[in-house]
């Protein structure tokens, strides 16, 4: 999933402790890592605000505004754009996504990343892969590159993504892909020793309401003792002004300030409108108390960390499965 642009931040800073992260028994180990938490290797984004979609305004006056002046038009704009740049072999340079807030704040990404070795992923995100292993689930696993590096690493995974591109291309790969959410998928799955939200995924949480629910449906496809590793902006430590408007606007309608309405784009295509929660680890601590998983280790890289959650309580199958 594209993610919006990071603030540059100094490499030293420390995850806050006290309130959230203390409601679960015991402590997360907190680790950090230097630098910026910029990708190795080459630029790849922008960043811009525009009068596209202004803030307040709402959805459906928008997109009645939008098939009034010709577009764009509904479809699969992230996986289209991840088979454009398949088809280039991967090669940045030859396919991009726009993620378009619903205040008009875009960023834009070559797609080229969600090919990369392991050796260009984010330091965080090597963390994870270096500790995770046994049976995986990829939830929202895009081309497959964390699925990818697990595999060489002797591991069974398995990924779910909702997007057809997505899916297609991942296939192409080798990976093993169901489509559909996670919530679409059956019991049948079988159960995993980790899940992975990573690509900064953890986002799917989507809000106070939706987020314990997706906890819960994870914790069945689990056993006691599975890992979950995701990974988020930090969205208390941006410094952007067009960031720390929105955050002020949250509050204002009583959401998380994390809360971003987008969609992607690519070309003439955008998906539809969807919600992504950038969370600060403390307010991560919040969500998780009471649906099985404890926060036990934190990674932390410039303004993006990662985390892993362990499961101590069983989670029940569903009542209508099979």
């Amino acid at each position: 999933m594209p993610v919006m642009a990071a603030d540059h931040v100094r490499g030293d800073a420390r995850i806050r402790r006290g309130g959230a992260c203390d409601r679960p028994p015991g402590r997360p180990v907190v680790h950090c890592s230097g630098g910026h938490g910029a990708r190795r290797g080459r630029q790849r984004a922008r960043s811009a605000t525009t009068p596209t979609a202004p803030a307040g305004r709402g959805r459906r006056a928008v997109i009645k505004a939008e098939r009034k002046a010709g577009g764009p038009v509904l479809g699969d704009g992230f996986g289209e754009a991840l088979k454009e740049c398949w088809a280039a072999g991967g090669k940045a340079g030859h396919s991009y996504a726009t993620v378009e807030r619903d205040d008009g704040f875009l960023f834009t990404t070559d797609v080229a990343e969600y090919f990369d070795e392991l050796d260009e992923h984010e330091r965080h995100e090597q963390w994870v892969i270096k500790r995770a292993g046994g049976r995986v689930l990829d939830v929202g696993c895009g081309a497959g590159r964390h699925a990818i590096a697990l595999a060489q690493r002797g591991a069974d995974v398995v990924g779910v993504d909702t997007s057809p591109g997505a899916v297609y291309v991942s296939r192409q790969r080798g990976v093993r892909v169901l489509r559909g959410t996670v919530e679409e998928q059956g019991d049948d799955i079988g159960r995993f020793d980790c899940i992975l939200l990573l690509g900064y995924n953890l986002g799917l949480l989507e809000s106070c309401q939706k987020a314990p629910q997706l906890l819960s449906g994870l914790a069945r496809k689990a056993n006691v003792g599975t890992r979950l590793f995701g990974n988020s902006l930090n969205p208390a430590m941006t410094s952007h002004p067009d960031h720390l408007r929105y955050r002020e606007e949250n509050r204002r309608q009583g959401r998380l300030p994390g809360t971003s309405r987008m969609r992607i784009r690519h070309k003439n295509l955008a998906t539809d409108w969807f919600d992504y929660l950038y969370l600060t680890p403390e307010e991560l601590g919040e969500l998780v108390v009471g649906t099985g998983w404890e926060i036990t280790e934190i990674e932390t890289e410039g303004q993006s960390y990662a985390v892993e959650l362990t499961l101590t309580q069983a989670g029940r199958r569903s009542p209508t499965s099979v």
